[in-house]
C-alpha cells in the first residue's frame, strides 16, 4: 500500500513538473531603492506656478528604469509639465498626465551605467487653481527596476500637502488680469512641431505697458518692457518654454500670467523592427517586434503597414498568423506626441509546407505542444485523470484480495 501511494505522488510530481517546464516566471524581489517628494511647500497663492521634484534614492541598488505614479487634487491643481532629470533622461512609452482625474504616470530610463546614487528623477510643474489644501501623493504602484527586477521599497513613499491661499497682492482695478493666447501653440498642454512662436494677450482693464519674458523657468518674472500686446519668436529650440506677461498702469501691476509653449521638432530615435522568422512555413506565426525612444515629447504610439498598405496603430510584439505564401514587407512607424515620426522596416518570406528552408538553428517550427500549450495542458490533465482512476481501481482490487 505504501508503494502504491509513493507511485501516485511521484506521478503527480512528474506531471506538474512537465507542465511547468515551459514557463519562465519573472523573479520578483524588493530592494532598498525608493522615491520621495521635495520640497514641502507652503504659502502658495491661487494662480501661482510652482515645482516639486520627485527624488530617486537608489540606496546602493543598480537602477536603470523608474516609473512614478502620482495622484493630486485635480480640483485645486493642474499639472502642466513633467521634465526628466539627468539620472534617467529618456522618456518611457506610456508616460501621461490626466488633469481631469488628477493622475500622472511618468517613466524614464537610462542607456548608460545604472544609477546607484540619488538625485532628481523628474520635476513636476503645477499651477494652483483655487484656494484649498491640495495633496500630491506617490502611489505604491511606482516602480524602480534593476535589469528587469523590482528594487523599490514602497514603504518609504509619501505625500505632500500644499496650502493654497487667495492672492494677497493688491491688484489695480484698472489693470485687472492678463489672458494669454498663442495662435502657433493654442493648447499649453500639447506638444507642437512648430518652432515659430506667435502669442498675444488681453488685459481685463487698461494697461499702458507690459513687462514680458520668454524662458524655461515656469515661475519666472518678466523684466522686458513693451507697449505691444504681442510676442513673436522664430526658431525656438525643443523643450518647454514659458511666456510671462505682467500689465502696468499708473505704477500698479497685474499679477503675472504664465503660458507654456511646448516645442518638439525632432523625430524619435531610429527604429529597427525585427521578425521572429525571416523564412516561415504557411501557418507558422511570425512575431514583429519594435521599439525606440524619443528625447522630447515621448513616443505616443506605433503604427504598422503591410506591403504598402494603410498604417494601423499596433503594439509590440505584433503577431501575424495565417499568412499566405509570399513575401511580406512590414513598415513600422514611431510617432511622438508632437506628430514627428520615424520609420523602419523588416521583411519575411512565407513558403509552402513542403519547402526545404535553410534556417538558423533554433528557428525551426515550434513543437505542437508549445504552439497549443493549453490544449497540451488539458490533454495532460485528462491523461493524469485516467492514470489516477486506474491506480484507484488497482488499489481497491489489491485491498479486496489481500488477506485479513
Amino acid at each position: 500500500m505504501r508503494t502504491m501511494k509513493w507511485m501516485l505522488k511521484t506521478i503527480i510530481a512528474l506531471f506538474i513538473t512537465s507542465v511547468l517546464a515551459g514557463f519562465s516566471l519573472p523573479t520578483l524581489a524588493v530592494g532598498s531603492a525608493t522615491l520621495s517628494l521635495s520640497p514641502v511647500l507652503n504659502d502658495i497663492s491661487t494662480g501661482d506656478t510652482f515645482t516639486i521634484d520627485i527624488e530617486a534614492q537608489a540606496n546602493g541598488e543598480a537602477i536603470d528604469t523608474v516609473r512614478a505614479h502620482i495622484s493630486f487634487s485635480a480640483d485645486l491643481l493642474q499639472l502642466t509639465d513633467a521634465s526628466l532629470g539627468s539620472l534617467f533622461p529618456r522618456t518611457s512609452p506610456g508616460s501621461s498626465i490626466d488633469n481631469a482625474a488628477g493622475e500622472a504616470s511618468i517613466g524614464g530610463f537610462t542607456l548608460d551605467e545604472p544609477v546607484n546614487g540619488s538625485g532628481a528623477f523628474v520635476t513636476l510643474t503645477f499651477t494652483a487653481l483655487k484656494e484649498g489644501e491640495a495633496k500630491i501623493t506617490l502611489l505604491s504602484s511606482s516602480k524602480m527596476i534593476s535589469n528587469g527586477e523590482e528594487k523599490m521599497n514602497a514603504d518609504s513613499l509619501g505625500s505632500v500637502t500644499v496650502n493654497i491661499a487667495t492672492v494677497q497682492e493688491e491688484v489695480s482695478v484698472n489693470t485687472g488680469t492678463v489672458s494669454i493666447s498663442c495662435s502657433s501653440h493654442p493648447n499649453p498642454l500639447v506638444w507642437y512641431k512648430e518652432k515659430n512662436v506667435s502669442c498675444a494677450w488681453e488685459v481685463d482693464g487698461e494697461a499702458e505697458a507690459y513687462l514680458i519674458a520668454f524662458d524655461q523657468d515656469p515661475s519666472g518674472e518678466p523684466t522686458q518692457r513693451t507697449t505691444m500686446a504681442i510676442y513673436e519668436q522664430s526658431e525656438v529650440g525643443d523643450g518647454v518654454w514659458y511666456l510671462h506677461v505682467k500689465g502696468l498702469q499708473n505704477g500698479a501691476t497685474t499679477q503675472t500670467s504664465h503660458y507654456a509653449v511646448r516645442v518638439d521638432a525632432t523625430a524619435p530615435n531610429p527604429i529597427f523592427p525585427t521578425v521572429s522568422l525571416e523564412q516561415a512555413y504557411v501557418g507558422e506565426p511570425i512575431e514583429l517586434r519594435f521599439g525606440t525612444t524619443d528625447d522630447g515629447s515621448g513616443i505616443a504610439y506605433y503604427e504598422v503597414a503591410i506591403n504598402g498598405g494603410v498604417y494601423v496603430p499596433q503594439a509590440s510584439p505584433f503577431v501575424l498568423e495565417d499568412l499566405d505564401e509570399g513575401t511580406y514587407l512590414f513598415q513600422v512607424g514611431a510617432v511622438d506626441f508632437a506628430g514627428n515620426a520615424v520609420y523602419g522596416s523588416a521583411t519575411a518570406r512565407v513558403y509552402p509546407q513542403d519547402a526545404e528552408l535553410d534556417r538558423p538553428v533554433g528557428a525551426e517550427p515550434l513543437p505542437v505542444w508549445k504552439t497549443n500549450l493549453w490544449v497540451f495542458v488539458g490533454a495532460s490533465a485528462a491523461v493524469l485523470g485516467i492514470i489516477m482512476a486506474g491506480l484507484v481501481i488497482a488499489i481497491r482490487k489489491h485491498k479486496n484480495h489481500s488477506p485479513i
